[in-house]
């Protein structure tokens, strides 16, 4: 779903587009990021600004709790989320084993789901262990007609076999640790707070309109260009933390605004319905136009109510 946004002011920036300055045009930015499948886009962002949250948002998919959702989503729910969303997100997993013939080991996730060791001095695919042989057998000064004959000798070989090509020098063909112990390291780092509020801020400003520009926004505004910066301690921005519900997650993405006790608004942020931050906007009045956006990730329908 793409919203008209009727100002040339970027709502980060506040700049107005340029005569030969690509980066001042406003540019189409979605409000869930892509990275975990959203939909809903506006062109409220300057290419600059634009760019910039893409990369601060880049982090949300390598968050370790999206990671391990939609890792549960394919588990329960088959064909719940579109394939190329799964390899995407999944793909960032970590895992870890300690083999006695290799020391420790990771692993990640390929495109079918299966855990592929990744590269290191110890594990290599076939393909760079040719490459190792060559430039080991080349460095000891060994004839061309010798460094043929031990790349046939590879290639001749069973997988899983152990081969002296030269002197303190073995190679294993076609490495395989399908039964070994994996485990999950949850090295990813937990996304930046920065995120849920520019996906709120973001929303905030196609449920305001033209009130998005209002000085009692500057502190977010602030925060969310510092973040940009490599500052993501969000000066200014009142306390807020994820929620985890109880149910199970589902593959869908909400979005809304609720008045808080104060009068000022909360704004709902909901990742597969389970990974929940509410965002609060001091001084904000409940919008007239404040509806409920769902969207759908199995059928790519999405809803405001």
């Amino acid at each position: 779903m793409k919203i008209d946004w009727p100002d040339d002011r970027c709502i980060l920036c506040l700049g107005t587009p340029h005569d030969g300055d690509p980066m001042t045009q406003r540019t189409d930015a979605h409000v869930i990021p892509e990275s975990v499948g959203g939909r809903l886009s506006a062109p409220l962002l300057c290419k600059r600004c634009n760019s910039g949250m893409g990369t601060l948002e880049a982090g949300l998919a390598k968050d370790p709790v999206v990671i391990d959702l939609v890792g549960d989503l394919v588990g329960r729910l088959a064909e719940a989320l579109p394939a190329g969303l799964v390899q995407s997100i999944r793909g960032r997993a970590s895992y870890v084993v300690d083999t006695e013939e290799f020391g420790r080991v990771y692993a990640g996730l390929d495109q079918q789901g299966a855990l592929k060791p990744r590269q290191s001095d110890a594990i290599l695919n076939d393909r760079n262990t040719l490459r190792r042989i060559k430039k080991e057998l080349r460095r000891r000064g060994v004839d061309d007609e010798t460094v043929s004959e031990k790349l046939r000798a590879f290639h001749e070989a069973q997988a899983g076999a152990t081969i002296e090509v030269a002197p303190g020098f073995k190679v294993v063909k076609g490495i395989s640790l399908e039964n070994a112990d994996w485990r999950r390291t949850y090295d990813e780092p937990l996304v930046s707070r920065a995120v849920p509020l520019a996906i709120a801020y973001l929303y905030l400003a196609l449920c305001l309109g033209a009130s998005i520009y209002d000085e009692r926004l500057e502190p977010t505004r602030r925060a969310l260009r510092d973040a940009i910066a490599g500052d993501d301690a969000l000066d200014g921005i009142p306390p807020f933390d994820p929620m985890r519900s109880t149910a199970p997650p589902e593959p869908k993405h909400g979005l809304g605004i609720v008045e808080a006790e104060d009068g000022s608004v909360l704004v709902h942020v909901g990742l597969f319905r389970e990974y929940v931050w509410l965002v609060p906007f001091p001084g904000v009045a409940l919008p007239a136009a404040a509806p409920f956006y769902l969207l759908d990730l199995t059928t790519g329908e999405e809803s405001c109510s």
